[in-house]
């Protein structure tokens, strides 16, 4: 696995995309041995490649085709292909065209050393036993709806078409809690972890649990409310089209709120010190210009939810909710 090598870069980018297909099939060849295989990728020429055995439009993409049927033949009992659309396919895609992700590096020893020595050691610890109990079970429960969906990923997304128009009022409440692939479920709950933490901390669990709950449905309306309003603003309809899901746009409203309780701190974005009134701006336009397939809205949404909580009057009726509760 790993990066291409300069060679393989001058490669098509059909090719290069047969090539991962067949380097996945390589590695996870023990537990694919002797079974039928269904190749899901986001590359029309590769699925038609696949399931055609070839094609007449590109030699160097036909013989790597070849290369891998050959293989194949010894290994499996059948190989398919199916089309993913890309939307789908947005943590992959987004670690092909970029760089390491921030987490891949780590400091030199001796640098750590000299760090320790100069500053004393440091001590933390992020085991399973140090996360309150209403931070778990969202945790759990994104990653159970990960694994076990209730229904197909299309079928739980938010739109105004789908919502409003055709009344599946039950995607406010699916969609959040829903995601594309393993790096877009990763990412979130490794947010949700360390917000979710200080948060409940902070507030309780029950009034933790009543936030949350009310951003799940809350960033969904007014991600709703948006697109209405850009819909008619620029009379596109495209806008009512656009289907959003993910804890995200949750997980900046929890942002707004956790900075809320520290105003004079600072964030550290990309090693910069961004003052922490400001900092889900930055992260908003930062998440949209590195991953444009990501839901500007939505991510909007969430951030508009925080503030309606922190400065606006969100905060004081859930209050007055709970006390007639």
């Amino acid at each position: 696995m790993g990066l291409w090598s300069d060679a393989e870069k001058r490669l098509h980018i059909n090719c290069l995309e047969m090539k991962a297909v067949e380097n996945a099939l390589q590695f996870f060849l023990p537990v694919l041995r002797n079974h039928h295989v269904l190749v899901r990728t986001d590359n029309m020429s590769v699925v038609s490649y696949i399931n055609l055995q070839g094609g007449l439009r590109s030699r160097s993409l036909f013989a790597r085709a070849k290369h891998l049927f050959i293989w194949a033949q010894h290994n499996l009992c059948l190989l398919r292909a199916a089309h993913v659309p890309g939307v789908l396919n947005v943590g992959p895609d987004m670690l092909s065209r970029a760089k390491l992700p921030p987490g891949e590096w780590s400091l030199h020893p001796l640098v750590v050393q000299n760090i320790w020595d100069i500053f004393g050691r440091a001590e933390f610890q992020l085991g399973i036993d140090n996360i309150l109990p209403v931070t778990l079970a969202t945790l759990g429960l994104n990653v159970y709806l990960f694994l076990f969906p209730v229904k197909p990923l299309p079928q739980t997304c938010l739109s105004v078409q789908e919502v409003y128009w055709n009344g599946d009022w039950a995607r406010l409440l699916l969609s959040p809690f829903h995601h594309a692939d393993g790096m877009h479920l990763y990412f979130n709950m490794a947010s949700l972890l360390w917000k979710g933490i200080n948060l409940e901390r902070k507030l309780g669990g029950a009034w933790f649990a009543c936030l949350l709950s009310v951003f799940s449905v809350l960033t969904g309306l007014i991600y709703l409310l948006l697109e209405t309003g850009l819909t008619r603003m620029t009379e596109d309809s495209s806008y009512s089209l656009q289907c959003a899901f993910g804890f995200s746009g949750v997980l900046l409203g929890l942002i707004v709120v956790d900075n809320h309780y520290h105003p004079d701190e600072a964030t550290y974005i990309m090693g910069l010190p961004i003052a922490n009134r400001y900092s889900c701006w930055v992260q908003l336009v930062l998440i949209h210009g590195m991953n444009p397939r990501a839901s500007f809205v939505g991510h909007l949404a969430g951030i508009l939810a925080g503030l309606l909580y922190t400065k606006g009057p969100l905060k004081r009726l859930m209050k007055t909710c709970a006390g007639l509760a």
